[in-house]
């Protein structure tokens, strides 16, 4: 996989691709539901940065009927998966990232997907 810094920051860069970073690396696998109702934002909005982060390879896809699921692409360069796993140390106690994580345990096994 040829992913370089600038890119991994750009995808980054922005707080809502961090919050579906965030709880993707907490959870494994979400849908995209999941991800709608820990963020409290739409779906398009969602699904437009779930697309710019597959496009650049830090998550993947899979898809169950109707239904996308995404998780953390396990084949990361390594260095790359460091910067991520630092990143998120830091955000650990903040809002709103510590909301996000709430939310979706208190919504686990009730989205549309379930």
């Amino acid at each position: 996989m040829k992913l370089d810094p600038n890119q991994l920051l750009s995808a980054l860069a922005d707080q809502t691709r961090l919050r579906v970073v965030n709880l993707l690396s907490h959870a494994g696998e979400l849908c995209v539901c999941d991800l709608v109702s820990a963020l409290e934002s739409h779906q398009p909005k969602i699904s437009r940065h779930l697309k710019t982060l597959r496009d650049t390879g830090l998550i993947n896809a899979r898809r169950d009927g109707t239904w996308m699921h995404y998780r953390m692409n396990p084949e990361l360069p390594t260095w790359s998966s460091q910067a991520i796993t630092h990143l998120l140390n830091g955000c650990e106690t903040k809002k709103p990232y510590t909301d996000d994580r709430r939310r979706l345990a208190e919504t686990a096994g009730t989205t549309c997907c379930n």
